[in-house]
């Protein structure tokens, strides 16, 4: 089973998501060479750049989404017979590179904020699950009122809760407490 920071970390070892997307890429670029320019295969090419972005790391998806830009242009440029002047072919594969590079961006941040949502899920289901033990059977001394924790030995009250919640204590006496510890004292009147 495997934890949210070891799904944290792309497959960077494994090269199988880099040959994945190498190979969608090439078959996009395949099916827009043989479609010919009439056919805008633009947008497929969205795939590889994405499944790079979200399985692999960095480098390998920015490698990825450079192959992908040249194969647009590659294509464009052999099978359209109706070539544009040389300055707007480099607009376009500016413009080309630069989309998938805000993509190829977008996904891996979208990426590590899912993981760290699931992190965050994984502490908070953590947090709950001792909040509800908190809630349960608490194994209490009936004589000095001490509490047995998880580790089997006896501790105070205030030192348990404290070391198993946000609560703070503090110290008063109550009306019969008084009476018994300060009988001096019984001139104050006790609600």
């Amino acid at each position: 089973m495997s934890t949210a920071t070891e799904a944290a970390t792309p497959a960077r070892q494994n090269s199988l998501p880099v040959f994945a997307s190498l190979v969608v890429l090439v078959v996009t670029g395949l099916a827009d060479w043989f479609t010919g320019y009439r056919f805008n295969f633009y947008i497929f090419y969205f795939i590889p750049i994405a499944f790079a972005s979200w399985y692999t790391g960095k480098i390998s998806t920015y490698a990825i989404t450079v192959s992908a830009a040249v194969s647009w242009f590659l294509c464009d440029l052999f099978t359209n017979p109706l070539h544009p002047e040389f300055v707007l072919s480099l607009w376009n594969i500016l413009v080309t590179v630069a989309s998938f590079m805000v993509l190829a961006f977008a996904l891996s941040e979208f990426r590590k904020e899912y993981i760290k949502e699931q992190e965050l899920n994984a502490k908070l289901i953590e947090a709950m699950t001792h909040i509800k033990q908190l809630r349960e059977l608490l194994p209490i001394c009936a004589s000095c009122k001490k509490i047995r924790n998880d580790n089997g030995y006896w501790e105070q009250v205030e030192t348990y809760f404290q070391e198993n919640s946000d609560i703070a204590f503090t110290h008063s006496f109550c009306p019969e407490c008084v009476r018994k510890l300060y009988p001096e004292v019984t001139d104050t009147k006790f609600p």
